[in-house]
């Protein structure tokens, strides 16, 4: 038995931080779209697969296959990577979307990466735009629509440990196993 989370986020919510702190609290397998390019290249995927699997522009056949032999051992966390549709047959699968208001997420961003207010918004405004158009692409759903989801978590006030804890409770309210 397993169940795979899945976390959609927008940029600056703090879902990446607390997706790796989940996995590491339930000792189960964390992937994102950096690490697909190592099990890419561990699990023998052929060169050019392997090759496109480096860059931060994989192809999304090959992000799909890499996605569908990460779960076939066990339970893991994915953040993004348009996961929860590419899983979406699965049987025990968690979808879960974190968003927060703009500011709170420019706070973030501006605390994480020391940068002034100006280049924050910048960056949450492109990052939502190539986040969606990306989800909305390549799937027959809209990213961010909670339809998608069976959580969805607002980040705003809460920290990435206390967020990570929130959605463990969850897990364990929803007797999902691990």
């Amino acid at each position: 038995m397993k169940t795979v989370i899945t976390i959609s986020r927008e940029y600056g919510s703090g879902g990446l931080e607390a997706g790796k702190k989940l996995a590491e609290k339930l000792n189960i397998p964390f992937y994102d779209r950096k690490l697909l390019a190592l099990i890419a290249q561990n699990d023998g995927l052929n060169e050019k697969k392997s090759n496109e699997a480096q860059s931060d522009d994989i192809p999304f056949s090959t992000r799909a296959e890499i996605i569908k032999k990460a779960v076939q051992n066990g339970s893991c966390v994915f953040v993004e990577c348009c996961a929860d549709y590419v899983l979406r047959d699965e049987k025990d699968i968690f979808n879960i979307f974190i968003y927060a208001d703009e500011f709170c997420r420019m706070d973030r961003i501006m605390q994480k990466y020391h940068i002034e207010p100006e280049q924050a918004a910048s960056y949450i405004v492109k990052k939502s735009k190539e986040r969606a158009v990306y989800y909305n692409l390549y799937t027959s759903k809209k990213w961010g629509d909670p339809e998608n989801y069976q959580l969805t978590l607002d980040s705003g006030a809460t920290d990435t440990d206390d967020l990570a804890e929130l959605i463990h409770a969850e897990i364990a309210k929803r007797k999902l196993p691990l």
